[in-house]
């Protein structure tokens, strides 16, 4: 947000507050006069549209304002016993405050189609390597009793936790797994490809999930 956009990331759930407030007012198709700590907007758009308002949330803080003023809360990298043990707990505390029923939790979770270590250690370091050197994700980590998320790089349990790996049959009972213990409401799959053919290993695991939908899990 800071390099990207040029917007000051300080007080961000004030930030989130105000923006949602703003996005609000505009999809109602009603002019827009808002004066915040953050944001000044005047405008209005031609046309309202019904479309659900679903916010980022990473930490105890942030779940709690989707409770309360969003339609929907979406993770990422959360561990299942996180989303349970904190993000739940915390969407519902805020859905209280406003009166409001809770909203849907959309989680987010990793998938690579590999039994093999290395592979799965190659990947780790191509595509995710720097998120344990984030603060934010350090400390959500360390919250879901994963401290070591401190060190700056990827343990074991916090692969485990958010990369669904193995073959076909054990990706399948893991997607399970974090659908039931996270209690989800959806669950987002990112894909990481391995091997030499990025590409190959990318249409094969779609072609694996999209077979998945027959199945009840």
């Amino acid at each position: 947000i800071e390099g990207r956009y040029g917007l000051s990331y300080v007080r961000p759930l004030e930030h989130l507050r105000e923006y949602v407030a703003i996005v609000r007012g505009a999809l109602s198709g009603e002019q827009i006069d808002f004066d915040g700590e953050h944001f000044n907007v005047h405008a209005k758009l031609f046309y309202g549209a019904d479309i659900p308002i679903i916010i980022s949330a990473l930490r105890k803080g942030s779940f709690q304002l989707a409770g309360e003023i969003a339609d929907g809360a979406v993770t990422w990298i959360c561990p299942a016993r996180y989303l349970r043990d904190v993000a739940f707990p915390a969407i519902d505390i805020g859905a209280a405050n406003a009166g409001r029923r809770r909203p849907k939790l959309i989680a987010h979770a990793f998938l690579c189609l590999t039994q093999d270590v290395d592979t799965l250690s190659r990947a780790v370091n191509e595509y995710l390597v720097h998120y344990p050197r984030l603060t934010n994700y350090q400390e959500m980590f360390a919250a879901a009793g994963m401290p070591e998320a401190r060190q700056g790089v990827w343990s074991a349990n916090m692969i485990d936790a958010v990369l669904l790996h193995g073959d076909e049959a054990m990706c399948e009972r893991k997607i399970g797994e974090f659908i039931s213990l996270s209690g989800c409401d959806e669950l987002i799959l990112s894909i990481v490809p391995t091997g030499a053919d990025r590409i190959a290993s990318l249409h094969r695991t779609l072609d694996w999930v999209s077979g998945m939908q027959h199945n009840s899990i």
